[in-house]
């Protein structure tokens, strides 16, 4: 075991993905998986989006509210003297569709297809419904996940491929990060057509 949990911004992003991967996996035995997939899918989405909309200061990506605080507070050399606190799940999805996401001269922002708002919005849904599980039955046909899933894994493929922004350091976690979207892709494929 190692001493120290090592991350940093891209790490979380494709070890978001991977553990998506493998309970993902694991659902055609056991569809109990889908919860932790769909924690997973949340996680990965939201790591990629804040990685290609951070700027250098991390400023827009955090709530509305202390935007103005953190930026005072980084320019006067007050590091950590603000709280930061990421943005919503959902501020963070209509900031890859804006301006926002137009940081470098070959940038390029996410144009949603139909209803691709509408199925972020169920994945945002269901991931709260298991994270802030409230004691209840839950019986959901899976797929309804399938299709959230869908779209969640076409928008981080956009984000790490079409968009330009996330910077990887290490062309070997761009190219594994690439190799987990496309396996993703093909097991949403085989469980469509076993639905």
């Amino acid at each position: 075991m190692d001493k120290y949990l090592v991350t940093d911004e891209i790490k979380e992003c494709y070890k978001a993905l991977e553990f998506t991967y493998e309970q993902l996996n694991k659902c055609e035995i056991d569809s109990y998986c889908w919860k932790w997939a769909i924690i997973g899918m949340h996680n990965a989405l939201q790591n990629f989006m804040v990685s290609a909309l951070r700027d250098g200061m991390g400023n827009n990506i955090l709530k509305e509210r202390i935007r103005e605080k953190h930026y005072d507070s980084i320019s006067q050399g007050n590091f950590g003297s603000v709280n930061e606190s990421l943005n919503f799940f959902l501020e963070l999805y209509n900031d890859i569709k804006g301006d926002e996401m137009l940081k470098y001269t070959n940038s390029k922002k996410y144009t949603p297809e139909k209803g691709d708002d509408y199925e972020v919005k169920n994945l945002n849904d269901s991931r709260n419904s298991f994270i802030h599980f409230i004691p209840m039955g839950i019986e959901t046909e899976v797929l309804i996940y399938v299709d959230f899933f869908d779209v969640a894994i076409k928008i981080i493929k956009f984000l790490v491929i079409e968009s330009r922004n996330i910077l990887f350091v290490e062309q070997s976690e761009r190219d594994y990060t690439i190799k987990l979207i496309t396996q993703i892709e093909l097991l949403l494929q085989k469980y469509r057509q076993m639905i």
